[in-house]
């Protein structure tokens, strides 16, 4: 494939990046930039309590309109991947000390983003699927019908992975 072919993936779209990846990559390099610059916040470990810097933390907007997001399991990965390794500095955790995820995990009271992302797309989903009987269909008892076999469907489906995903 050229350069030509994957142009359109950096073109902005209502200040989006078209390119899944690319948008995802693009919003881990601004959250870094923030995080950047609260660095001399994460030093002060003595000054500044854990549980004010994991606020702080989490004020940042990483994950906006994630629920629109279509993305793999390498993007899910890359997430959860920098979420971890920014909670290890806030932390002040450096190499020689280790420390599990799961640990990490329950230290700060956090989950795996992508955990958050799938929570937040399920949720989405729902919305959606109980505004079905709101389009206008041609026939609203077809329209019915169809908003009923959804729910038949999904809803098992969303119960299973919230069990999943839930910490």
């Amino acid at each position: 494939m050229s350069s030509s072919s994957k142009d359109w993936r950096l073109s902005k779209q209502l200040g989006s990046l078209l390119g899944e990846e690319e948008y995802v990559r693009r919003r881990i390099e601004q959250a870094s930039r923030s995080y950047g610059r609260m660095y001399s916040l994460w030093l002060r470990r003595q000054a500044i309590p854990e549980k004010i810097r994991l606020r702080l933390y989490n004020a940042i907007v990483l994950l906006y309109n994630c629920e629109t997001w279509g993305p793999t399991a390498a993007i899910m990965n890359r997430l959860d991947t920098f979420h971890r390794k920014q909670l290890r500095a806030l932390l002040g955790i450096r190499y020689p000390e280790i420390i599990s995820n799961e640990d990490l995990y329950e230290r700060t009271n956090s989950t795996p983003l992508s955990g958050i992302v799938t929570r937040r797309r399920l949720r989405m989903t729902g919305h959606v699927c109980n505004t079905t009987p709101l389009l206008n269909w041609p026939c609203q008892a077809t329209s019915q019908k169809m908003h009923q076999e959804l729910e038949d469907v999904l809803n098992p489906l969303l119960r299973q992975l919230s069990r999943r995903i839930s910490p």
